[in-house]
């Protein structure tokens, strides 16, 4: 009999795979003690086993995926729709992501559920820049201390962001970013994934008016009376004053700190050192 709470996979999710990182992501969120390790045992598998099946390093198969549904306590139902997910037998194998061999089923539904992640949730965005910041340390564990999220967190965006090609590392360990560049032309998914981002940057918006110095922030607003036949030049002109600020504050200058801005413009970094720049 299973010990842990059923639970009931979210409409996005593509495959078990995927549920069963966001099923750790939320674990984890609800308590920051929780670990890989900790989930692991509360399925009943090896850690090392359950590490390589939640970063496509092992196939998951039939069996596998009723014994870990059983200790989710999944239904019937739910189970069945994981099932028919799973790549059938004799499905041709072809490129890999990381070296590792994928079908392309797989293939297609790990890109897709990596993309809308990279959109949905503010981390992915704030490593990219993060990695430009003076101080900057090329560690899970450094990355989630300063942006404050879990290092299941942190470990899942990095791999994300290595997959799609958003994150690069040299033979000497040195990462870079590559330039994302994102689109609302994706359907409803993406425009969940939106909805879920401007959720997430509004939340920690009033979490810095409470834990921000104000000279370390900005936060205002105006009310007015408008033509709204001139709404969209208006969002143009917004847009435009984004990138020309965002270009203000990049060029030029040594960068020691990653801001957000909603117009609310603050940090996301949760602690910085004497000269500035953000450290664990």
């Amino acid at each position: 009999m299973s010990n842990v709470a059923p639970v009931r996979p979210e409409s996005g999710t593509q495959d078990f795979r995927f549920f069963l990182q966001e099923e750790l992501l939320r674990r984890c969120k609800k308590n920051p003690r929780f670990s890989l390790r900790a989930f692991a045992r509360t399925l009943d598998v090896e850690a090392s086993s359950l590490s390589k099946i939640l970063n496509g390093k092992r196939t998951l198969t039939k069996k596998m995926l009723h014994r870990l549904a059983a200790q989710l306590g999944l239904g019937p139902d739910q189970v069945k729709d994981f099932e028919d997910r799973l790549p059938q037998a004799g499905t041709a194998r072809q490129g890999a992501t990381a070296g590792l061999p994928i079908t392309a089923r797989e293939d297609y539904q790990q890109v897709s559920a990596d993309i809308f992640n990279v959109i949905a949730d503010w981390y992915h965005y704030a490593i990219l820049e993060l990695i430009t910041v003076k101080g900057f340390e090329a560690t899970p564990a450094w990355i989630a201390r300063v942006l404050d999220v879990t290092v299941s967190e942190a470990n899942f965006a990095i791999e994300r962001l290595r997959r799609l090609g958003l994150l690069k590392s040299s033979d000497d360990g040195v990462w870079k970013a590559e330039q994302l560049t994102t689109t609302n032309d994706g359907g409803e998914m993406t425009a969940s994934a939106f909805r879920k981002l401007q959720r997430q940057i509004l939340t920690q918006a009033i979490d810095a008016l409470e834990r921000v110095p104000i000279e370390e922030r900005d936060q205002s607003s105006i009310t007015m009376a408008v033509s709204k036949a001139r709404l969209t030049e208006a969002k143009a002109k917004i847009r435009a004053f984004r990138r020309e600020l965002c270009a203000f504050l990049q060029d030029d200058a040594p960068h020691d700190d990653v801001y957000q801005l909603s117009i609310s413009l603050f940090p996301v970094t949760r602690r910085r050192d004497s000269e500035g720049g953000p450290h664990a």
